[in-house]
């Protein structure tokens, strides 16, 4: 899957390429033959490069060492930001690779973040470890460094989301254990979960009329979700992207949430958006209705506490567009914001192209956690498929963006 760029709508300036000893010149490199020749309080800097502003969205610092030569130590990259509000850097983002590991690989190495306006980011390595790390040169390039003459309506800003300190549960990626809706993780939708108290609860409140099995499942995943993890509380700000489900949108109605209803161009759902009861009073002001591409997002859609999204095979986005959304999506969330994804799940051992199969649901999680957030246990029991006229059931992908560090 190729990532989206979600946050900048202009051609950013090319790549950036960093003085990597500009911040502290005089300082010696635990890599030998790099650096000045003064020693440090830091015996485990390599280097260590100026703060500059990056782009919005998803951005990459790579290091570019020539004549690397090594047997043992590791090197240990940190991201560190700085924002006007805090006079102290907090990390971005941290990995680790193994020295040989990098000589083996040309001396080249990428490092992921996300970056935010008006904040400043700098690459930070260190070797861990006892070391014999030699190296002719390095260079340090940042490829999506800011545009100072881009337009921004609306910024991603770099914090933390106030609201579900509740940590999203992960003692495996996968488990055949039995989903609730109780205590919604990812999970396939069974008959089985339809039978509790929390279903009746829900039942009771008239949030579900006219809804059918597998359209009750849909609409009390989410709503369990976002209150499990802490989302359901007065003035936390929520998105719902895709297909309109009334019931979702009935269940938060009267809790003080700010929420815009986010409608595909050319979607069926834009008529029905105009007969929402989002002028009622139960509702609140907080309440939106408006039509925006996801595909690629819009990119005022950022700052959310939570969104959650519904897709079905019979819309105009394939499956890899779909699960490319998902990905991207996460850019709409502060950090430690929570998405609530609803998909179409196609029983189909292989997968027959109407739905997303398993392997389709564990490819999205993998790139998810690989990319630093926490996504619930799949939980996989298929016994009681809730299954619809079209042979399709669902699945619900519940994903923590990963927040900022101090």
């Amino acid at each position: 899957m190729n990532e989206m760029d979600v946050a900048e709508t202009q051609v950013p300036p090319a790549d950036l390429v960093l003085d990597p000893f500009v911040y502290v010149p005089d300082m010696a490199s635990k890599i030998d033959g790099l650096g000045g020749n003064a020693r440090g309080p830091d015996g485990d800097y390599a280097f260590h490069t100026a703060y500059v502003e990056a782009a919005e969205g998803v951005a990459h610092f790579s290091v570019h060492f020539e004549g690397l030569a090594a047997t043992q130590g590791t090197l240990n990259l940190r991201v560190h930001m700085l924002s006007a509000d805090s006079p102290h850097a907090r990390l971005a983002t941290a990995e680790r690779v193994a020295l040989n590991r990098l000589v083996s690989g040309g001396g080249h190495y990428e490092i992921r973040f996300e970056a935010f306006h008006g904040v400043t980011y700098a690459l930070y390595g260190g070797i861990i470890g006892d070391t014999d790390a030699t190296a002719h040169s390095l260079r340090v390039i940042l490829d999506r460094p800011a545009d100072p003459n881009a337009r921004r309506d609306a910024a991603a800003e770099a914090r933390n989301t106030a609201f579900g300190s509740e940590a999203v549960p992960v003692p495996h990626l996968v488990s055949l254990g039995t989903p609730t809706l109780t205590a919604p993780v990812t999970q396939l939708a069974t008959a089985r979960q339809l039978k509790s108290d929390t279903v009746a609860r829900w039942i009771k409140s008239g949030a579900l009329a006219g809804s059918d099995d597998l359209g009750r499942w849909r609409a009390i995943y989410v709503l369990e979700a976002l209150r499990t993890y802490g989302m359901m509380e007065p003035g936390a700000r929520g998105a719902g992207m895709g297909a309109l489900d009334h019931s979702v949108i009935a269940g938060l109605a009267g809790r003080g949430l700010e929420i815009d209803l986010v409608v595909p161009p050319g979607s069926g759902d834009i008529a029905a958006a105009d007969n929402l009861p989002h002028v009622d009073p139960e509702l609140g002001q907080g309440v939106t209705v408006r039509t925006a591409s996801l595909a690629p997002l819009a990119p005022d859609l950022v700052n959310y506490d939570f969104i959650w999204t519904r897709w079905t095979a019979d819309e105009d986005m394939t499956l890899l567009e779909h699960a490319r959304f998902i990905e991207a999506a996460i850019a709409c969330l502060r950090p430690g914001g929570v998405a609530v994804h609803v998909v179409d799940y196609d029983p189909a051992v292989m997968g027959s192209g109407r739905g997303f199969a398993r392997q389709d649901v564990e490819r999205i999680i993998l790139l998810l956690i690989s990319r630093g957030h926490d996504l619930a246990e799949f939980r996989i029991d298929p016994t009681g498929l809730l299954i619809d006229h079209r042979g399709i059931s669902a699945c619900g992908i519940i994903c923590r963006k990963a927040p900022l560090r101090d």
